[in-house]
């Protein structure tokens, strides 16, 4: 999953992506400075302000753009 979300935040053409956790969670990635793989880590800023979540690799289940998950 980590080599996912790698991909997705290389594209030279960005496009926003969401993270399905284990506990059913999803996060929204819709820019490429609002996340980063550091290690076994993912780092998700959170669009509620000046927060982020670090979510471990463990608990990330799925990892798909923003258009495949509303089809």
């Amino acid at each position: 999953m980590l080599q996912q979300i790698r991909m997705y935040l290389r594209q030279t053409a960005f496009q926003p992506f969401k993270i399905r956790c284990s506990s059913g969670d999803v996060f929204l990635v819709d820019h490429p400075e609002n996340a980063a793989v550091v290690k076994h880590t993912v780092l998700v800023a959170l669009p509620e302000g000046d927060e982020a979540i670090m979510l471990s690799a463990m608990h990330i289940v799925g990892v798909s753009g923003v258009e495949q998950m509303a089809a």
